[in-house]
């Protein structure tokens, strides 16, 4: 049988002792409050192990060049630009890049393949910070950043990233996903914080 959304869902409210649901887009109080609460559970899940499926490498673009002044509120783009910040980089850190739009953290390297390398420099040192409008958006944009920089040198990382279609995740991963949520919806659905506690992880 196929995994799906809506069978992972009623996993879940087994667990509890809830009705299970018959469609996934039914108007029922328990699948509005699994649904409502579904990527952000599988987020959390996600991130909080080295799951095989859900780890990749990747190339990432630079995104900042270097810091324009010594109070750290100015910096120049790969085209020249001067971008406006509200906070500098953290540590010294001068140079920042892109992480993927499926980014959810660094995950584990190996001897060959540290965790953020490049091919100038095995390891680098690195931070996952939060900067806002960098790219003159007005937004809050996670990115990494490092004190080391060679032009036309790419970095590379091994993250763990967000993995949506419930087609690849592991069956480990759907137990632990199941028991997640359903811990979420006991305090939703039965009111039982006794009953969250004993289902704590």
């Amino acid at each position: 049988m196929a995994t799906t959304q809506m069978g992972i869902i009623n996993l879940a409210l087994g667990r509890i002792g809830v009705k299970k649901i018959a469609a996934i887009d039914e108007d029922s109080t328990q699948r509005i409050a699994a649904t409502d609460i579904w990527d952000y559970i599988r987020d959390e899940v996600l991130e909080a192990r080295e799951w095989k499926f859900a780890k990749t490498r990747d190339e990432i673009d630079i995104y900042i060049l270097r810091l324009t002044d010594e109070n750290g509120n100015y910096f120049v783009d790969e085209n020249g630009d001067t971008i406006t910040v509200s906070d500098g980089l953290s540590y010294g850190n001068q140079y920042a890049y892109e992480l993927p739009t499926d980014f959810l953290r660094i995950a584990k390297g190996s001897k060959l393949y540290p965790a953020v390398y490049s091919d100038y420099n095995a390891e680098v040192s690195w931070l996952i910070e939060s900067l806002y409008d960098v790219a003159g958006d007005g937004l809050e944009h996670l990115v990494l950043t490092t004190d080391f920089y060679v032009e036309d040198t790419p970095y590379y990382i091994t993250y763990i990233r967000k993995v949506t279609n419930v087609a690849a995740w592991t069956p480990a991963f759907i137990k632990a996903f199941a028991f997640r949520l359903a811990q979420e919806l006991a305090l939703t659905l039965t009111e039982g914080m006794q009953k969250y506690e004993a289902m704590g992880i």
